[in-house]
């Protein structure tokens, strides 16, 4: 009994979706803010976790580690795209998709939700090349 106790248990452990941890690479062409961080045009690192709420990992070009807080998860087969929300000339990051499934929905900052209040955003979609997503 102790041994198939152990057996589910590893199983159930072991059974995880085949996108539990993805990168992704992907080329940002402006300047946006996330997490009330204004960050600069270039290339960033992503990391997937598919549990619930874990936070979405970004590394910038010059290699400083974010940790993106997640209002929540959508379980999604979308184009692995990062979506920004525009108001004038500011875009804020507020959604990221991986191709092998999952998508993060980000917890919208301070001065988005002031910006939100005169108005919805424009929405600005970034996809990646195919060659740059790592599995």
């Amino acid at each position: 009994a102790l041994g198939l106790l152990l057996l589910l248990c590893c199983g159930i452990a072991g059974a995880q979706p085949d996108w539990a941890s993805r990168d992704l690479r992907i080329q940002i062409p402006f300047a946006f803010i996330v997490n009330d961080h204004s960050q600069p045009a270039g290339t960033y690192d992503f990391t997937f976790s598919r549990k619930l709420f874990d936070p979405l990992m970004m590394v910038g070009p010059k290699g400083n580690r974010e940790r993106l807080s997640v209002s929540h998860t959508e379980d999604t087969r979308a184009i692995t795209k990062l979506v920004f929300h525009k108001y004038g000339n500011e875009h804020f990051l507020a959604e990221a998709y991986h191709a092998a499934g999952g998508g993060k929905i980000l917890t919208m900052c301070k001065r988005e939700k002031e910006l939100r209040k005169a108005g919805p955003p424009e929405i600005i979609e970034v996809a990646s090349p195919a060659a740059e997503a790592k599995k």
